[in-house]
């Protein structure tokens, strides 16, 4: 038999596991709005009309449930999750509530606390940090990460337009004009669609590996949609956006702490921060746009414009 709580009180008939709801009476699944009441059997509604409050599930105390696999429904969830992340962070469009997302990722917590032979270093549950460390991993970069050069008047564009079209002599030349993004340079790795570095430029030749606070940028995808190449490197650019960066020095001023200068030395020494969970809390951004020669040669992406509008589909938020 099954175990159903609401916070306290115990039903009868009814359950909910997440986000599926099973009546124990007519053993019947339904999906959303997920809960089965007792006694509105067959009626799906977000409360119960009886008791006038959610339900909420003790997972220790569901060790099974007919009809049900958790290690399916963790995955479920963390698929949804992703996919709810990329909506509200990168297209700004979410089809869910904060409410009904913040329930779905209760759900899974407690479904991994209750389960840690699942544990997966990209599941949504990892976006707030908690990774302490002392020093971090030094990578060697797969190819040179190069600043840019600046540039102060049109001569000098003009000349390196010339550089361009002499290199690449017999072919025909496009540019492509971006905006320049005040921030840390970052070289990001997925291995089977799922981050596992994230290297700093270092010295341009050598990096190092801040995964674990990369990982806590919501518009950073940990896993990426079906389709994207493997492996894939694809640099880009991290950065503090203003409203987050002044509601930060607002709470070091009313705290009586230094406020930092600028964006993006704040962004620099954010990545280099020992402790996950305070990167966490700080609303860091990134655009992804550089996909590394090799995969663009294997897919057939002939230009930068393709590149960056194939990462969009992959997953990463882009200019």
């Amino acid at each position: 038999s099954t175990t159903s709580w609401r916070r306290g009180a115990q039903t009868e008939d009814c359950v909910q596991v997440g986000g599926w709801a099973w009546n124990a009476t007519r053993k019947k699944q339904a999906m959303w709005p997920r809960f089965w009441c007792h006694p509105e059997v067959g009626k799906t509604l977000k409360s119960c009309r009886i008791c006038k409050d959610f339900h909420v599930t003790l997972w220790p105390a569901l060790s099974y449930l007919e009809g049900m696999d958790v290690r399916a429904r963790i995955e479920q969830l963390r698929e949804e999750l992703h996919a709810h992340n990329h909506r509200y962070y990168v297209l700004a469009q979410p089809v869910i509530s904060d409410r009904e997302f913040d329930a779905l990722l209760q759900e899974l917590s407690e479904l991994e606390a209750a389960h840690p032979q699942f544990n997966d270093p990209t599941s949504p549950t990892m976006r707030v940090g908690g990774d302490l460390t002392d020093k971090f991993e030094k990578v060697a970069h797969k190819s040179p990460m190069l600043s840019l050069s600046n540039s102060y008047n049109a001569e000098e564009v003009g000349q390196w337009a010339e550089r361009v079209e002499a290199g690449l002599a017999g072919e025909e030349v496009e540019f492509v004009i971006e905006l320049k993004y005040d921030g840390v340079a970052i070289s990001v790795w997925y291995e089977d669609g799922a981050l596992v570095k994230a290297l700093t430029r270092g010295d341009g030749t050598t990096g190092e590996d801040v995964r674990a606070n990369v990982a806590t940028i919501k518009t950073l995808p940990l896993k990426l949609h079906k389709g994207a190449p493997d492996p894939l490197e694809i640099r880009g650019e991290i950065f503090f956006p203003w409203p987050g960066f002044e509601a930060l020095n607002e709470a070091r001023r009313e705290a009586g702490e230094p406020e930092f200068a600028n964006p993006r030395n704040t962004a620099a020494g954010t990545l280099k921060l020992q402790d996950s969970a305070v990167v966490a809390t700080r609303p860091l951004d990134c655009m992804m746009y550089n996909v590394d020669a090799e995969t663009m040669t294997e897919m057939g992406i002939l230009s930068h414009s393709e590149a960056v509008k194939a990462a969009g589909e992959w997953g990463f938020k882009t200019p």
